[in-house]
Parts: C-alpha cells; structure tokens; sequence
C-alpha cells in the first residue's frame, strides 16, 4: 500500500493494480484470472 498521506493517483493505481474496490463493510480484493501468484513463468 502507498505510504498515507500520498497522492490520490497513487491509491488509485495501487488499488486498480491489486484490484481492490471498497464496499460498506471496508476494502474487497478480487480473485486473479488465472491461478497462481500472477507470474508469468516459462519454462525453456
């Protein structure tokens, strides 16, 4: 999370970025596509 206090464009890409949206009861994150840690790892 960026450090409080910075700006407001950096919470929104951090927040679109790790696909966070708020809701009543606080922040939701959503479930990536694809399974895994979201690298794209090829093996050679």
């Amino acid at each position: 999370m960026p450090p409080p206090g910075g700006p407001k464009s950096a919470y929104q890409a951090w927040e679109e970025m790790y696909r966070i949206t708020r809701g009543p009861e606080g922040l939701y994150t959503q479930a990536h596509d694809r399974p895994g840690f979201g690298w794209d790892v090829e093996v050679v």
